[in-house]
C-alpha cells in the first residue's frame, strides 16, 4: 500500500497569480488559459477568495471564486493532470462551498463546458444543477466554440457542506 499523501489547503494570495497561470494551462489545454495578469486583477479584487491545494509539497490544484453579498460564483476549479483522481477537486469544491456558506451565500453559479463530463458529475455530486446555457461560451486552442451549461447551487441543497 503507497504513503499517504501530505494535503494541505491554503486561501490564496496575489502573489500566486504566475503558479495559477501555469496550473490554469495544464488544466485546461484544449481551452485558452488564463494569464499571470488575469489572475492577478482577479486577486486585487475584494470580493475574489479561493484556495490552494498543495501535494507533498507540490501545487496540485486551486478554486477560484467570488462572493457578492449572497451570491456566489465559482469562477475557475483546477487540479494538474498528474494529481487528478485523488479527490481533489472535491476537496477543494467542498471547503469553499462550505466557507460561502458560512458568510451567508445562499446560492453558487458556475458555468462548464458542456463536454466536460469529469467536471460536470463532479458538480452533480455536490449538489449542483443545470440552470441554463451559454452557447459558444468556451474557445478552445483550436478555435472551436463551446456551449457553457450553467449550474446552480442553492444553499441547503445537498452539497454536503451545510446539511
Amino acid at each position: 500500500m503507497p504513503p499517504e499523501s501530505a494535503i494541505s489547503l491554503r486561501p490564496l494570495k496575489p502573489d500566486d497569480a504566475a503558479s495559477l497561470a501555469r496550473m490554469h494551462a495544464l488544466s485546461f489545454a484544449q481551452e485558452r488559459p488564463w494569464s499571470a495578469e488575469e489572475f492577478a486583477r482577479l486577486l486585487a479584487m475584494p470580493t475574489c477568495r479561493g484556495l490552494l491545494l498543495e501535494e507533498d509539497g507540490r501545487l496540485a490544484g486551486f478554486i477560484l471564486c467570488q462572493v457578492a453579498d449572497r451570491e456566489g460564483e465559482i469562477l475557475t476549479l483546477a487540479v494538474v493532470p498528474e494529481s487528478r483522481r485523488r479527490g481533489h477537486a472535491s476537496r477543494l469544491l467542498a471547503t469553499a462551498m462550505a466557507d460561502m456558506v458560512m458568510s451567508g451565500v445562499q446560492r453558487v453559479i458556475l458555468e462548464v463546458a458542456v463536454n466536460n463530463k469529469p467536471a460536470r458529475a463532479l458538480y452533480e455530486s455536490h449538489g449542483f444543477r443545470p440552470a441554463g446555457r451559454r452557447p459558444n461560451y468556451y474557445l478552445t486552442q483550436s478555435g472551436e466554440r463551446v456551449d457553457a451549461l450553467i449550474m446552480v447551487h442553492i444553499s441547503g441543497a445537498g452539497c454536503g457542506c451545510d446539511d
